[in-house]
């Protein structure tokens, strides 16, 4: 059944789907050639699962410079919480790859953010794959070269963790859907090479804990000492048990004569 279609933006290359099932909203993402430009774009289209002639909502991303082009889509959300994933490239350095992803915390795709940069390196960052986990955390997977990289961001999508390689020691075939997440981001499986045969590696994604408390480190105000409850005084994002200057909100941690002091 074809539940809805728009002109002018032919040429699908990928496509990405997830449903909220909270709100009940559906999406899709796919990058498309605007030959007018000769840029790959993204087209992300909303509707409400099951009430196909709502009306929903589309829109197109596009850098303003035409030689950088959006590529490969995946997308994830729930009670809101959209986050939309993919890997650019500019014409110039096609096998320079990064990741970057909209968000918004209200299920609008015209809200959406800027691009924010999950991973940019000289690598080749690509084909990035994301999975909700729970409240404002996704985790989002991607290869750079041969092996497999998992990001996470606690506050749907404002800021990500450090890439951590996943796959070692196996050698992944890089490709489209070379990998997944599943079971709410808490599992991925790859495609590896042994030999001469492909096979399929599937295994905990589990990020670290460094001081115990049951916070992972990315979502961890203070990862050095154990606090659970998170207790911040001051409201800078810096637990009470890290903070150099407890009266007063200091994200940065400035301590210029470095006496512990901020």
């Amino acid at each position: 059944t074809t539940v809805d279609w728009f002109t002018g933006f032919d040429g699908c290359r990928t496509t990405a789907v997830d449903i909220d099932h909270a709100t009940g909203k559906t999406y899709a993402v796919y990058d498309y050639l605007d030959t007018a430009r000769q840029q790959w774009q993204l087209f992300i289209w909303q509707e409400i699962f099951g009430i196909w002639d709502s009306g929903g909502c589309a829109m197109s991303k596009a850098y303003v410079d035409s030689t950088i082009n959006i590529g490969y889509p995946a997308v994830a959300a729930d009670n809101g919480n959209l986050v939309i994933v993919a890997a650019v490239h500019d014409d110039d350095t096609p096998d320079d790859t990064d990741i970057v992803c909209w968000h918004t915390s209200d299920g609008i795709v015209t809200n959406l953010s800027a691009p924010v940069i999950i991973a940019a390196s000289s690598g080749s960052e690509n084909f990035p794959r994301i999975s909700h986990i729970e409240g404002y955390k996704f985790a989002v997977t991607f290869s750079r070269n041969d092996s497999l990289f998992v990001s996470y961001t606690c506050n749907g999508g404002t800021n990500w963790s450090i890439p951590e390689p996943v796959s070692s020691p196996d050698t992944i075939i890089t490709e489209y859907r070379n990998s997944d997440i599943s079971n709410g981001g808490k599992v991925a499986g790859w495609e590896y090479r042994n030999g001469i045969d492909a096979k399929l590696h599937y295994a905990s994604l589990t990020p670290d804990d460094s001081d115990g408390d049951g916070i992972v480190d990315y979502c961890d105000n203070c990862p050095t000492q154990s606090n659970p409850g998170q207790e911040d005084g001051d409201a800078d994002g810096i637990g009470n048990l890290c903070e150099k200057c407890g009266s007063a909100a200091n994200s940065n941690q400035l301590d210029i004569d470095t006496d512990g002091e901020g």
